[in-house]
């Protein structure tokens, strides 16, 4: 099965992790708060999804539902917990198996990327 990223603030980071996904045959959804911003991530091939970091939209909670692997990359003072949206990410809400505020539903590499070094 392919995977199914989601990207809670899908930023200068989230675009590009996102794009990564998608370059390696997975699909990829995430957030904005723009719908300028929205038009750039649809431009990328990335779903876009407005959200205001206070509460879950029923197409966002439908997506998570389908979603393998969650990235957070929301700022603290906009991120959910801020705006006191925890009510909306309760389990019902979460891809079965995976609790939202749980480390296992990051996006985590299993083997080191090889990244160019700095010097060329």
């Amino acid at each position: 099965m392919s995977m199914q990223l989601f990207v809670f603030g899908a930023g200068y980071s989230g675009r590009a992790i996102a794009r990564r996904v998608i370059a390696e045959g997975g699909t990829a959804a995430g957030t904005t708060r723009s719908a300028a911003k929205a038009g750039e991530l649809r431009a990328d091939g990335i779903e876009p999804f407005l959200f205001d970091g206070t509460a879950l939209s029923p197409d966002v909670a439908d997506r998570l539902r389908q979603t393998t692997h969650l990235v957070v990359s929301i700022a603290p003072e906009h991120g959910m917990r801020a705006q006191g949206a925890d009510a909306s990410l309760d389990d019902a809400s979460a891809p079965e198996g995976l609790s939202p505020m749980q480390p296992s539903a990051l996006a985590v590499p299993r083997t080191p990327t090889p990244y160019p070094s700095p010097q060329g």
